[in-house]
């Protein structure tokens, strides 16, 4: 259905090719639209997390995109970015390489994101952390997050949930809104750090507020049952039902119980 990624493969093959690759910065595409990064800072869109990117949008538009500028990096980046959702690894790992040849960082963490979930490559936990290592020592927020999250959950590295905490307030304090719902998370459960409802609010807050789904349906769970704020249940519905309407189905099941509970 989709044109081959082998189109491509003779484009850049030799260093010269990789220079221009990381110079150029073609305007913006129906490729940014569909498959830029929330976490790639020389995106030129507002930027979706991978899971919202859909390739029989992202692919042809990242393919045409390339047609027109053979030897950029962010759109062998994001063409990469369809076709992993396509769940066509080989042609995912390829359009990677392209980018991070480039020194394109945020393919840096594409790489740790696909052997810490073994997407064309096996799991290698050890793997997966060089490649956030290397993303995160150029400030990509994914990657320091993906880090904090493996301290937290001892892959790669020893569990230490006190790390975890350092290296998610290093993404929450630069706005990150998934860094700061999980330590906002770390905050209400007392992991890694006292036990603050009232901080872990502030942090549901700020996630919430930048339209971060799982924010959002953490902020309802704080009103709802009043924690770290007064219980206002209004406020609850109101949250819920922005997370739903990006399809957070816990926080449709909410509604769908707090609508229950009030005929």
């Amino acid at each position: 259905m989709f044109v081959k990624a082998a189109l491509f493969t003779s484009l850049c093959l030799a260093t010269s090719c990789q220079i221009a690759v990381a110079q150029e910065s073609p305007p913006p595409t129906d490729c940014d639209k569909y498959a830029a990064s929330d976490v790639d800072e020389n995106r030129k869109a507002t930027g979706i997390t991978i899971d919202k990117v859909d390739p029989k949008l992202a692919i042809p538009a990242c393919l045409e995109a390339l047609r027109h500028y053979p030897q950029s990096a962010r759109f062998f980046y994001q063409l990469a970015r369809g076709y992993m959702q396509n769940k066509d690894y080989k042609a995912a790992q390829e359009f990677i390489q392209k980018a991070s040849d480039a020194g394109y960082v945020a393919a840096w963490n594409a790489f740790g994101y696909m052997y810490l979930n073994g997407f064309g490559f096996p799991k290698d936990d050890g793997k997966a952390l060089e490649w956030f290592r290397k993303a995160a020592e150029q400030n990509n927020l994914g990657a320091i997050t993906s880090i904090a999250m493996m301290y937290l959950k001892g892959r790669g590295v020893a569990k230490d949930e006190q790390q975890a905490v350092v290296w998610l307030r290093k993404a929450a304090d630069r706005g990150y809104p998934t860094a700061q719902a999980n330590l906002g998370i770390l905050y209400f459960t007392g992991r890694g750090v006292a036990k603050d409802n009232t901080q872990a609010f502030a942090l549901y807050q700020k996630s919430a507020n930048s339209g971060y789904a799982v924010g959002q349906f953490l902020l309802g769970l704080m009103y709802e049952n009043g924690y770290g704020v007064a219980a206002d249940k209004s406020q609850a519905i109101v949250w819920y039902r922005r997370s739903a309407a990006q399809g957070e189905t816990r926080a449709q099941n909410r509604l769908d119980v707090i609508e229950k509970n009030t005929k």
